[in-house]
C-alpha cells in the first residue's frame, strides 16, 4: 500500500474557519461521549444509532454550525 502526505498552509481565514469546523467537532464528540457516561452510570444504553438518529434534529437546532 502506497501512502502520501500533503502539506497545506491555508490562509488565515481559512485556519480560523478549520478551527471552527473542529472545535464544533470536538464539542459534538464530547456531548455524545457525555451522554453514554451518564446513560451507562444510570443503568442504560446509549447506541450508536440512537445517537446517529439525533444527528438530524441537532442540525434543525443549529444550523449555522453545518454551513
Amino acid at each position: 500500500m502506497k501512502t502520501y502526505r500533503f502539506r497545506i498552509y491555508p490562509t488565515d481565514s481559512q485556519a480560523a474557519a478549520l478551527n471552527s469546523a473542529l472545535e464544533l467537532c470536538r464539542d459534538l464528540y464530547k456531548a455524545m461521549l457525555q451522554q453514554r457516561i451518564y446513560a451507562f452510570r444510570s443503568g442504560r444504553k446509549a447506541r450508536y444509532n440512537s445517537q446517529q438518529d439525533e444527528l438530524p434534529e441537532l442540525k434543525n437546532a443549529f444550523p449555522e454550525c453545518w454551513i
